[in-house]
């Protein structure tokens, strides 16, 4: 087959297969790869955006500082942060391929893209990969990227108020050529302040949660603290004013429970005049913060209903840790006690409808679980004594109300745990500690 082109002087009389366009070959082979290419990434944005959309809605409870409308603006394009947002949407989707394939991404070219025009972009980058390898249950992953972004949080100055107007404010980098000193530029306007200001609560929420969800208790710590601050000073500093959001109650609740898990931790016998004027300041603070009105039952979005689960999840674990240390108090028990009730009442929500939830809430259910299972195991210890008939009523009765607690507490943690590689280890968890009951 012999095939005679026209001459270029003249037009051919045979059309091109796929038009006459701009930059088409005789034959359209160039052409037809140009479309093909135009409609694969068309496609690939569709697909970027449906991430984008399923993420957006429970992108809070996984860390997401940012402002979502400047953050989609074409100037403010990071491939780290955005391959991470999508890896999230993936993962949330169930669709493993493409979260394993985004995963890569954001790890690969996070560090490369800091620079001190977008280190809060680096920030929320290690927040997400942080959240999601907790999630997931990659634990060493988690800390590292936790102390990424605590490091670059506290590089940046972001734990000082205004700390780009303050004299000691960081410089980032000296200049190669001229041996100048570079500094953080300051906001550019209350949009980027408040990312800054969020952000540094997000990364300070993250390590604390994180270190009380993955350390024995004895290992608990502080990063942010100034070094030798006492416990009470440190704690109630940041009480000074009454909250004002439903965020700023969260965060109060956050730094309240890892404090009590602290306290736990650091509590011997025989303890001295200040540990138990500590211990003062953390109950009334909790139990103050609680009386606030944080009503989860009044009309709320239903990011806003998660927050305030979570904050009322972190209170009642406060209680649950501070008053454990005092198991064989009547009165410790109690409160103990009413306080895993309560988390498993929901505020009146039902927590399967709210879509998913941050990770740290199994380790507060497992909390609260494991008062259950220490009454039951009393009550049971009790039975077996032999109790006359009347006390062994009684006791069986308070069996069966602890074993509906209990079995509240097994079926959200049994929910969750579907979608949740953590949870589900937590499930597990709690299942074996009734085994041995």
């Amino acid at each position: 087959m012999h095939l005679i082109l026209s001459s270029p002087s003249r037009p051919s009389s045979t059309r091109p297969l796929l038009g006459n366009g701009p930059g088409n070959s005789p034959l359209g082979i160039y052409g037809s790869r140009s479309i093909a290419a135009l409609e694969s990434k068309t496609s690939e944005q569709k697909i970027h955006e449906t991430l984008l959309q399923i993420f957006r809605p429970h992108a809070c409870q996984f860390g997401f500082f940012l402002s979502w409308g400047r953050l989609t603006q074409p100037a403010h394009k990071s491939s780290a942060l955005f391959n991470a947002l999508y890896m999230w949407g993936a993962h949330l989707s169930s669709d493993r391929q493409r979260e394993l394939d985004f995963k890569q991404m954001p790890l690969q070219t996070v560090d490369a893209e800091l620079t001190p025009e977008t280190f809060i972009h680096t920030i929320q980058t290690q927040v997400l990969l942080a959240y999601y390898s907790f999630r997931t249950g990659h634990f060493l992953e988690a800390r590292a990227h936790t102390a990424t972004a605590v490091a670059l949080t506290l590089g940046a100055g972001l734990h000082v108020i205004r700390s780009l107007n303050h004299p000691d404010a960081p410089i980032v980098k000296i200049q190669e050529e001229n041996d100048q000193e570079t500094w953080l530029q300051a906001s550019a306007d209350l949009v980027e302040e408040g990312e800054r200001i969020n952000g540094f609560w997000t990364v300070y929420m993250l390590q604390k949660n994180l270190t009380v969800a993955l350390e024995p208790r004895s290992r608990v710590c502080g990063v942010f603290e100034t070094a030798g601050m006492p416990i009470a000073y440190s704690t109630e500093n940041v009480f000074a004013e009454r909250s004002s959001s439903v965020a700023a109650m969260n965060v109060k609740a956050a730094i309240l429970f890892h404090t009590a898990v602290y306290m736990h931790g650091q509590y011997r016998p025989g303890e001295v005049q200040p540990w138990w004027t500590a211990f003062g300041v953390v109950e009334r603070l909790t139990n103050s913060l609680r009386a606030e009105p944080l009503d989860i039952a009044q009309p709320q979005g239903q990011s806003s209903t998660r927050t305030i689960l979570f904050t009322n999840s972190l209170l009642n674990a406060a209680t649950i840790e501070l008053h454990s240390i005092f198991e064989s108090d009547t009165m410790s028990r109690q409160s103990c006690f009413a306080a895993a009730r309560d988390m498993f009442r929901f505020g009146g929500a039902n927590p399967q409808e709210l879509g998913h939830l941050n990770p740290m809430m199994g380790t507060l259910w497992m909390t609260a679980c494991n008062v259950f299972i220490d009454e039951l195991r009393g009550v049971r210890a009790a039975l077996a004594q032999g109790l006359c008939p009347l006390q062994a009523v009684s006791q069986q009765e308070r069996e069966k109300e602890i074993l509906a607690d209990l079995n509240a507490g097994l079926k959200v943690l049994s929910f969750f745990a579907q979608e949740s590689l953590l949870m589900g280890h937590q499930l597990a968890k709690v299942k074996k500690s009734i085994e041995t009951t």
